[in-house]
Parts: structure tokens; sequence; C-alpha cells
């Protein structure tokens, strides 16, 4: 590791030394521009909130953290939630097929990674087990990933990093007359038939906006080079309505959608297995005030409820006569309140002082019959459900400060304390008894962004996080995969430290961004083999445990280089090792190391109504050998894929993709699916994207 981390190091600084030499010719020239109040051109300026809780770029923030917009995420016609990160640096994708998404960050996942929804906690338990995440890419306009801890600003569950989806919401209208927009998207799929559309609309006037839209879905089971995967198709529909209002130094923002659909989980002996009419709805409400205070700043308050209904359909075959049909309903119900104020104190000190409180509860059952399946004779088999009804309860309050000691040298530092508390109640034939337990702890951080020259900053952030167990590694029953899992509801939170240093270079031919972290995690919960059998399943119980003290190390860089404005080329590398001090023997599911090299060109004119641009790219994914017990090694891989796109006019987009071109057999490492080679075989994609507007 340490002769990779030194090569990247001396590739990425030998070219940042020649880019100076052409740097120096212009320097001259940019000094000229800036006297006459023209800003200095940079190739990659994003903006940020999810790190800073306000807009910052992302060259100026300590942590790393990346952005992706609809157009990059167009371009892309992701499958699935999880195509949206394969592309990104430090972030893999964990599945069991294309509806259990988990995305990883650094090599943690599951309830270690922080997903949010327009900023507020998406409360979808995937702990342990193979559960959907309700979003769809076309919902999506606008991606930050946080790599990192981050548990003084979110709390508990930060302590991978943070994922923050925000939804299309209608334009800022600023005329007087109501304008309309209005347009539709359709995906096609060739690999697994799959279909897609969208449509929405929307209208708005000064200060004000009103959006609505759907989406319809429907695939048929994806194919691999050798096979087709079953229970791996999807139907489903959302339906999402966002608004936007403002008066004077006040706005807000709402946001609901509710999805339904079915979605299937391959599982190795099932002859049936999807999630059925699985259900999620969500709304969110954020207020915020900017004060005329030389003192106050701005107000944020953010409020979000939503309901989850889960039911798993399972059908397994018991002999030829009979089959056993399980049918699992879990409900969740989760309420989240935010708010935080900012000001100032003298001129180099923003403070921001903020409080949170979330609330979930869940209940379920368990049906389970068994039907003869010469004569339809149906059995009725009693059984508990996974979880007793239980609930969750957290708050917390945290004080952060940015000082800006000069305009090059920036600090942030900032201290929180949580209380999270748990308890359940009895069930008859759950192994689980009543329990009320409660967890304080605090969490802080220190980021230092430290600017060497206009273009070039280093940066360092340590700090310490938290992770309170879920409901479902407490309280939990039930079969999950090949075992059966049984919950411990006396797990102690986990507690992380880390360490991450880098640099960050935002030139006129080169963006480079390294950064290399070191992740320990206390009281690591994993799920470990008893050697007990379950009497009703006959199958090797699984239960949560504090026993690990998780080391985790890597790296992560990004490099880009401009030929022209619009033609770069980009190489992007992800690696991490993660070990069990305690046992000394590696963690589990540690993605393999990721190199993403490409070519991209964007905006070529051939007409004055035509605009074409493409990519070419080749991900590798390099031989996983550091594994846990039960794991089995996995070989290494690479996938060529070529993406196309146009404009046409000012109303039509046309894309094209066509991915894994040589047809390769694979196997993902962090796949769930460890009974076949289970990557996607050749797939061509389609989509087309039209809207209009007009006014009244």
């Amino acid at each position: 590791m340490r002769k990779i981390i030194f090569i990247v190091i001396i590739f990425s600084f030998s070219l940042f030394l020649l880019s100076q030499n052409k740097n120096k010719e212009r320097e001259k020239k940019n000094k000229e521009d800036s006297k006459k109040g023209e800003k200095v051109f940079h190739i990659k300026q994003e903006v940020v909130v999810t790190a800073n809780l306000r807009k910052s770029d992302t060259f100026d923030t300590s942590a790393s953290s990346h952005v992706e917009d609809y157009r990059v995420i167009r371009e892309k016609i992701p499958y699935n939630v999880g195509d949206l990160f394969k592309n990104m640096v430090g972030v893999n994708v964990s599945e069991t097929g294309p509806n259990s998404i988990r995305p990883v960050i650094r090599g943690l996942y599951d309830e270690r990674v922080l997903v949010l929804l327009n900023g507020m906690r998406l409360s979808e338990e995937r702990s342990g087990g193979n559960h959907t995440l309700s979003i769809d890419p076309l919902q999506v306009k606008r991606i930050e990933v946080v790599e990192g801890p981050d548990s003084v600003v979110y709390g508990s569950n930060a302590i991978g990093g943070v994922i923050n989806f925000i939804p299309y919401f209608p334009d800022e209208y600023e005329g007087e007359r109501l304008s309309f927009k209005s347009g539709g998207s359709v995906i096609f799929n060739s690999n697994n038939g799959g279909k897609c559309e969208r449509v929405f609309w929307e209208c708005g006037k000064k200060d004000f906006g009103i959006r609505v839209s759907e989406i319809f879905k429907d695939t048929d089971n994806y194919k691999t080079p050798a096979l087709k995967v079953k229970n791996s198709f999807c139907e489903y529909y959302e339906g999402n309505v966002s608004l936007y209002g403002k008066l004077k130094e006040s706005e807000f923002r709402a946001y609901f959608y509710q999805m339904q659909g079915d979605f299937g989980i391959p599982n190795r002996t099932a002859i049936e297995s999807y999630f059925k009419g699985n259900k999620h709805r969500f709304f969110s409400l954020d207020l915020k005030h900017e004060f005329k205070s030389n003192f106050w700043r701005d107000l944020d308050f953010k409020f979000s409820i939503q309901k989850h209904n889960r039911h798993m359909h399972i059908l397994n075959p018991l002999g030829k006569e009979k089959n056993l049909d399980l049918e699992i309903f879990l409900n969740k119900r989760t309420i989240e309140a935010r708010g935080n104020v900012s000001f100032l104190l003298g001129t180099h000190n923003l403070f921001i002082v903020g409080t949170s409180y979330f609330k979930e509860d869940a209940n379920s059952r368990r049906d389970r019959f068994e039907i003869n399946t010469y004569n339809g004779e149906i059995e009725i088999l009693p059984i508990p459900g996974v979880i007793p009804p239980s609930e969750r309860e957290g708050e917390g309050i945290f004080i952060q400060d940015n000082i800006f000691i000069t305009d090059r040298f920036h600090i942030k530092t900032g201290v929180r304390f949580d209380n999270v508390s748990a308890k359940t109640e009895f069930l008859v034939g759950h192994p689980v008894k009543p329990t009320d337990i409660s967890n304080n702890t605090y969490s802080g951080s220190l980021g230092v962004v430290y600017g060497i020259s206009e273009n070039l900053n280093f940066v360092f952030n340590m700090g310490r996080a938290f992770r309170a167990p879920t409901l479902l590694e407490r309280f939990f029953y039930g079969p999950h995969q090949d075992t059966v899992n049984i919950g411990n509801p006396d797990l102690k939170p986990e507690v992380s430290f880390n360490v991450d240093f880098g640099y960050k270079y935002n030139g006129e031919k080169i963006y480079s961004e390294f950064s290399i972290f070191r992740n320990r995690v206390d009281d690591f919960i994993e799920k470990i083999r008893t050697g007990n059998v379950d009497p009703e399943s006959g199958m090797e119980i699984e239960t949560w445990r504090n026993v690990a003290t998780g080391l985790l190390r890597g790296f992560d860089f990004d490099f880009e280089y401009y030929f022209k404005d619009n033609l770069f080329l980009f190489q992007k590398i992800s690696y991490v090792k993660g070990r069990d001090m305690a046992k000394k023997q590696y963690l589990s599911d540690i993605p393999p190391m990721k190199i993403n090299v490409g070519l991209k060109y964007r905006d070529l004119n051939l007409s004055e109504k035509i605009k074409l641009g493409g990519e070419v790219n080749m991900k590798c994914f390099l031989k996983q050998k550091n594994i846990a017990p039960f794991e089995r090694t996995t070989p290494g891989y690479t996938l060529f894929n070529i993406y196309l796109n146009s404009k046409i006019g000012k109303n039509l987009n046309v894309n094209l993709a066509l991915e894994n071109i040589t047809d390769k057999r694979y196997h993902n490492h962090l796949s769930r699916i460890n009974w076949i080679d289970d990557g996607m075989g050749r797939s061509l994609k389609v989509s087309l994207n039209y809207s209009f507007r007009s006014q009244m």
C-alpha cells in the first residue's frame, strides 16, 4: 500500500509541477484580469451544502466532497440508484441484484453511511439484510457526497460518510407573469427489457413555484453473460410534488413523494423472492430566514415525516409435493426535526449552533403457510414477527465554529452531545425480551484548509464520530439468506476516530484531489455465527455483537487534465484496507481497489442547433485477496463503456450508453449473490428527454 500511495503522490505532483510552467505564462494575464474585476478562471468550481450546512466551494472545504448534477446523471442513464455512485471516487456499491443497494464509502456501509433526502435522513433499515433504497435516479437532480465522518452536524450513522440526494424543485421564478414548464423522459435498457418513463409539469411566478411529476418503471430479470438472474425484476410507480416560496428574507421548500411497487431479490433456493407492494412515503419541509443584522446571519429549520411499509414474499420448495410461503410485514414510521442558527463574532468567527430530534417506531408480523402443490391445501404455521413493537428516540445539540484566519487559512471545529434510547415490548414467541436502554455520547471534529497558493489547498481533518445500534440490530428475529438472525439488545454504540489529510489543486489545465485516511472504529458491530441451530428452520443462528476494533486505511485520488475547456482526461482511484485489530484478521465486505480512467468531450457544436458529447471509460477492479473468514477471493476484472449524448435545439436531449462492451463475465466482491458470477452483461441504454417552457 505504501508503494501505491508513494507512486500516486509522485505522479500527481509531477503533473502539478509541469502545469506550473504553463500557468506562469498566464499568471501575468490573470493578475491583470483580476485587477479589472474579472474572476480568474478555474476549471472546477462546484458548490456543496452538505459538508458545511451552507454553500461552499468544494475546493475550499476541508472534507473530501464530490458533487454530481442532473447533467452528469442524465448522461450516464443510470439503471438504478447504485449506478449514481459507480463513477465516484471513494464510493462503491454493495448489492443483491439491482433492487437492493448499499452505498459503501471508504469501506463502511449500511447504517454507517448516512443517507439523506433533501437534507433529512432517509429512514430505511439496511442493516444485515437485503433491503431496498427507495430512490429513483430520475427523482434526483443533484448528489452531494461527503467522505469521512460528520457526526458533529448529523449525529448517529455518519461515521463512514454522508450522501445527500437533492430532488427536483421548481425554478426560482422572478417575473410577474405566470410561467409554465413541462416535459418528460423515456428510457430503454436492452439487457433486461427495462422501460422507464417520467413526466413533469411545473408553474410559477415571482417568488413561488410548484412542480408535479410521476415515474413508472418496469424491468424483466437481468442477464449476465452466462444466464438470466431469477427474481431481479422490478415494477414500481412514484409520484412527487415540490413547492418553493419566498417572502422577503424568508423562503420555504416542501417535498413529498410516494413510491410503491414490486422489487425482486435474488435468492439461491427460492422459487419466488421479492418485496411485494413495497411502499415508502416521505414529506419534508425546509424553512430558511436570513437576518438583516451584522451579528445574526441565518436560521434554518427542517422537518420530515416518513412511513415505510415493507412486505417480503418468499416461496421455497419443500420436496416435490409442498412449498413453504413466507410473508414478512415490517412497518416503520420516522419523525425528524433539525434546526440551526448562525451568527458572527467579530470578523473571523462564524458560529453555527443547532439541535436535532428523531423518533422512529417499528412493528412486524409474519405469515407462514405450507402449500400442497397437488391439491392446493394450505396449512397455517404460526410464527412471530421479525421485530416486536419497538421505538428508538434521539436528541442532540451541537456548536460549530468556522474560523477565517486569513483568506487562505480556515479552521472548522465543533462538538456535539447525543442521547439515543431504544425500547421494545413483549411479543409471543420472540426470543428478544422487553428492553429499555439509553446511550449518551459526544462527537468532535477539527478541519483545516491552508492555501499554499490560489490554486493549491492542503486539507486536514480529525474527528470523533458514533453510530447507535439500529432497531433491527437490537431486536430482530428471523431468516436472512442462509442463516437465522437474532438481535442483541445489549449492543453498545460504535465509536470512530478518523484522521485524513491531502490536497486539492484547481488550475487552468489540471484538477487534482488526493486524500489519505485512517479511521478506527471501536466496538465495531458485526453479525457473527454462533454455531447454534434454529429449531424452527434448521438453519444456523447469527447475532450482532461488539466483537471488533475496526481499522480502515486507504486513499482516494481524483485527477483531470483538460486539453481544452470541453475535452479532458480523467483518472479516479480508490483504495481501502480493513482490519479487525482484536482478531488480527481482515474485515468483511471491503471493496477492492477501483480505477476509473476515461476521456470525455462536452458540447461539440455541429450546428447552431445540435451539440454532441461523449465519454469512453475503463473501470478496473483489482483482485480482492484480503478477505475475512467465510469470504472468498474475488478475481479482478475490467469493464469498458461508451456514452454518447446530444442536445438538439433547446428542448430535446438524446443519450446512448453501451456498458460492458466486451460482455465480460465477473463477480462484484461486495455482491451478496455469492453463488454465481452476477455481473450484468452487455447493455445498451437509450434515453430521450424533452422539455418546453411557456408564459401567460
